[in-house]
């Protein structure tokens, strides 16, 4: 099994040369800007598998009353930090989440992705909940972020 606190064994260092670092998630840290991840327009949290999430105010009702109508760019699910917090400390021994950061600006995530562990029915690991900030968009940082998930999977028997 790999240290999973040493993540530079997962990512090539000449991909970003010092321009984007990888660590675990610590969520009493990155609550809020997971959930600014997982809020921007482009990221539907239904589809990324963000839980938990409410439907917006009005926006449900409005939905089901202008189906032909309702912007295809606009999600009806919102995300909330005190959700996204409890989601993670609760399910933190079910599986673990990699995040990208500028080290320039470390209070700002550039992405994530989560690796479900085995157990609960599932007999092997899971890539889950990807997202990438919509800024950072075309620096592979998704790639590396699922490179990084699918070695971690491999290398801890997954």
């Amino acid at each position: 099994m790999v240290n999973p606190e040493n993540l530079s064994q997962y990512i090539n260092p000449e991909s970003f040369a010092n321009k984007v670092e990888f660590r675990l998630l610590a969520i009493d840290k990155d609550a809020e800007e997971l959930t600014r991840l997982f809020n921007q327009p482009s990221t539907l949290p239904h589809l990324s598998g963000v839980t938990p999430y409410r439907l917006a105010e009005n926006e449900r009702y409005y939905y089901d009353n202008n189906l032909n109508k309702y912007p295809l760019n606009t999600s009806i699910l919102t995300v909330e930090a005190d959700g996204v917090r409890e989601y993670y400390e609760v399910n933190k021994n079910d599986f673990v989440t990699i995040v990208a950061e500028d080290p320039r600006d470390k209070d700002r995530l550039l992405g994530s992705v989560t690796v479900i562990k085995p157990g609960g029915g599932l007999l092997y690991g899971v890539i889950s909940k990807l997202v990438v900030d919509e800024a950072a968009r075309g620096r592979q940082i998704g790639r590396h972020l699922v490179e990084a998930a699918n070695k971690y999977i491999f290398d801890n028997g997954y």
